[in-house]
């Protein structure tokens, strides 16, 4: 499969929409190859290109892709390649989609760990949908998280703003529909929930 894939960033796509179909988190796949989320963190948000070949192979394996283009695994790992070339989101809108090619992100990715983690619905809020989004930007994500998700524990969403920061390739910020809506600050929520632009909305 790897030798199958034409450049580094084809394969660091599907390897970041295989651990997140796969449930796997950042810290979790860290934890079988002997190195720290942050840097998982920092290969997945240039999709691997700075990563030694035999760090694509060790991540491959953990991962369960087969490195031979015959092999059983590619069958299986077929919808993940796919999702990796996914060119728009389901309910994502025009400005939403625009502000996901400025940073880079990969829309299978975006969806895989939607679906993955019980996300209903993902909004983009702030800098990233205005002109002055730059280089030094965060991307505030605004999430809604499906009636039969598990609990979200403060633990949980830290761990979903790295994995969100690595897919952007910049720090994410993310908040939930719910908490802003139960925000004192009238004009805060107001102005948060009348910009919010939905970027991936379950079918």
């Amino acid at each position: 499969m790897l030798a199958s894939m034409k450049t580094l960033s084809d394969i660091g796509s599907s390897l970041i929409s295989r651990r997140i179909s796969l449930g796997m988190s950042q810290r979790e796949l860290g934890e079988h190859l002997g190195v720290k989320q942050p840097q998982i963190a920092r290969w997945e948000a240039v999709a691997y290109r700075t990563a030694a070949l035999e760090s694509v192979a060790a991540v491959a394996q953990v991962l369960g892709i087969q490195p031979d283009a015959d092999a059983p695994g590619d069958t299986a790992l077929a919808a993940e390649e796919r999702s990796a070339y996914v060119t728009k989101l389901r309910g994502s809108d025009h400005e939403a989609h625009a502000a996901l090619m400025r940073t880079g992100a990969f829309p299978g990715a975006i969806a895989a760990f939607c679906r993955t983690h019980h996300v209903e619905r993902l909004e983009l809020f702030g800098s990233v949908l205005r002109n002055d989004f730059g280089p030094e930007s965060d991307v505030d994500v605004l999430v809604t998280f499906a009636a039969d998700s598990p609990p979200q524990s403060l633990s949980t969403l830290a761990d979903l703003e790295l994995e969100l920061s690595g897919l952007f390739r910049r720090k994410a910020d993310l908040g939930t529909r719910v908490s802003v809506m139960q925000t004192e600050n009238y004009l805060r929520r107001r102005h948060i929930l009348e910009t919010a632009r939905p970027l991936y909305v379950a079918g």
